[in-house]
């Protein structure tokens, strides 16, 4: 024999579930968020996915002789900052709109 729930427990019980998919469904947009910096120049670009780590760059072949010694150790740590910031901005935001919601 069923033992019928009380209605708040019910309604308890859908709410979760809905939280659920909400965190479900921003864990979906973080892994498939991509994040593209250009460079300066525009014709060299490193893609960041939703964990931060680098998904992929194109550089050109003289990148090394336009940007010498330090000056590309500069330029890469520049983009990976962008990058950083532009990811953390995005996913913050995803977070923000699942909690937003409760």
């Amino acid at each position: 024999m069923d033992i019928p729930l009380h209605p708040a427990v019910s309604t308890e019980i859908a709410r979760g579930r809905e939280f659920l998919d909400r965190i479900r469904n921003a864990r979906r947009n973080v892994e498939g968020l991509q994040v593209t910096v250009p460079c300066p120049d525009g014709d060299n670009e490193i893609v960041f996915g939703g964990d931060g780590m680098v998904v992929s760059a194109t550089f050109t072949e003289d990148v090394f002789s336009r940007y010498p010694g330090d000056k590309l150790s500069e330029l890469l740590l520049a983009m990976s900052e962008e990058g950083f910031i532009q990811v953390s901005t995005k996913v913050t935001a995803e977070v923000a709109s699942v909690l937003e919601q409760q």
